[in-house]
């Protein structure tokens, strides 16, 4: 992520910008491990090829970026689940609240002001203004959840991650969603 944080003339670095925007950097240049990524330049060539002179390494090229439910304002529960069992983890953009900032454990479920509860059709634009990698699901004690992994470090929440309750659009969890497809190649 080094790499796109420094980069990308797309966005504004740790300072701010937009997820689908990341897809659009990621689909145009080449995704760098940190491993990888030089951190005096924006090359887009590794620095092990450089300084080893050698070919191998695992190149992740992205082949598609797109909004999970085909455009934005139709993200919802049910195309984020799809999405997730059908191409692995995504980006969610939420609105977080002085209680996802407090957030230690267990699932986070305190808005009772959703849409859905209010049985009110959720407008097609939400505020949102932080970002997140929806990383999985599940249910403990019978309440559906989504995992999530914040940038924030393994300080905050349960070491780096939130179980938020599913289905409610908490914060707008379910109003914003991106993915990237990849490919792997190996270069020899």
């Amino acid at each position: 992520m080094d790499h796109v944080l420094k980069c990308s003339y797309y966005n504004q670095g740790c300072h701010g910008g937009y997820s689908y925007l990341t897809g659009k950097f990621f689909k145009e240049f080449e995704i760098m491990t940190s491993d990888c990524f030089d951190s005096n330049t924006c090359s887009n060539k590794c620095k092990a090829d450089k300084e080893n002179n050698k070919k191998g390494k695992l190149n992740i090229k992205a082949i598609d970026y797109y909004y999970v439910g085909d455009y934005y304002g139709y993200t919802n529960e049910d195309n984020i689940y799809a999405d997730l069992r059908d191409n692995g983890p995504m980006v969610i953009s939420l609105a977080p609240t002085y209680l996802f900032s407090a957030y230690k454990s267990g699932i986070f479920d305190v808005d009772s002001t959703t849409y859905r509860a209010l049985n009110i059709k959720q407008p097609e634009w939400q505020k949102v203004d932080h970002s997140v990698v929806l990383v999985g699901y599940g249910v403990e004690d019978g309440k559906e959840y989504w995992m999530i992994q914040n940038s924030w470090g393994a300080h905050w929440g349960d070491n780096g991650y939130m179980k938020l309750r599913k289905g409610k659009n908490l914060i707008n969890i379910e109003s914003l969603a991106e993915s990237v497809k990849i490919t792997l190649t190996e270069d020899l």
